[in-house]
């Protein structure tokens, strides 16, 4: 309930939202509730979707998504930084995400960080209310293990947002400023649907942490049926008998 309660305190601290997809499946991550009471309810508020973890995703399905998705709202393709330069620093890539080289995406380093911002601060400039001058609230949502802290760090350039490699780390709504201009806000992950927070499709997606998993075996079924046999079998190089 406090998770519920701190989004949607951050819907209403915010100027512009940012919702964070999965870009190996960034539709059954999306929340169009969040959508929807942003619209309805505060439609001066900018929605901006961000594809993260495009390492993880084929390149082609990364680009039909982006123009699928732009034709809704600005979409930005993004890749957290996985690791850090000297001291606590986050590297930025001076590519563009679509001159990014198969191999410069393996590296540490943010891809799509310059783009996001430019996104970010032409909303700002175009908007009356903020008059290029005033401050900005962005708000940071999404479904868990998606990458929110992810990205806010990312686009600090400093691990400055708790992360970790479960799902629900974000317990409660965080507020970090990226500079004169822009707060940024950390919002806790949360899945609206009660039967979809424990279905399989929702473990897949690791949004729900391992030790709350009851059936290990329906979800290795359910693994299979999703990928095929033969494509599980060759990324684990393993070999088993039909029906093993």
């Amino acid at each position: 309930v406090s998770g519920i309660q701190d989004l949607r305190r951050g819907l209403e601290m915010s100027d512009v939202i940012i919702q964070v997809l999965d870009a190996r499946d960034p539709l059954s991550c999306r929340t169009t509730s969040i959508e929807d009471y942003i619209n309805s309810n505060r439609p001066e508020v900018a929605i901006v979707l961000v594809l993260n973890k495009i390492d993880l995703a084929p390149p082609h399905a990364v680009d039909a998504w982006v123009r699928h998705l732009s034709a809704i709202y600005p979409t930005v393709p993004f890749k957290s930084a996985t690791g850090t330069r000297r001291g606590n620093a986050v590297g930025h890539a001076k590519e563009k995400v679509s001159e990014a080289s198969a191999s410069k995406k393996r590296t540490p380093d943010c891809l799509g960080a310059q783009h996001l911002l430019q996104v970010l601060k032409g909303i700002g400039l175009g908007t009356a209310g903020f008059g290029g001058k005033a401050k900005m609230t962005v708000g940071v949502v999404g479904y868990p293990n998606v990458g929110k802290s992810s990205l806010i760090n990312s686009l600090i350039r400093a691990k400055s947002a708790e992360t970790g490699d479960k799902p629900g780390v974000t317990r409660s709504l965080q507020e970090l400023r990226l500079d004169k201009a822009i707060t940024l806000l950390d919002t806790p992950g949360v899945v609206f649907d009660a039967n979809h927070a424990s279905s399989l499709s929702a473990i897949m997606r690791h949004s729900v942490a391992i030790e709350r998993i009851e059936d290990a075996e329906g979800l290795a079924d359910a693994v299979v049926q999703r990928c095929g046999y033969g494509a599980v079998c060759s990324h684990y190089n393993i070999s088993l008998g039909e029906g093993g």
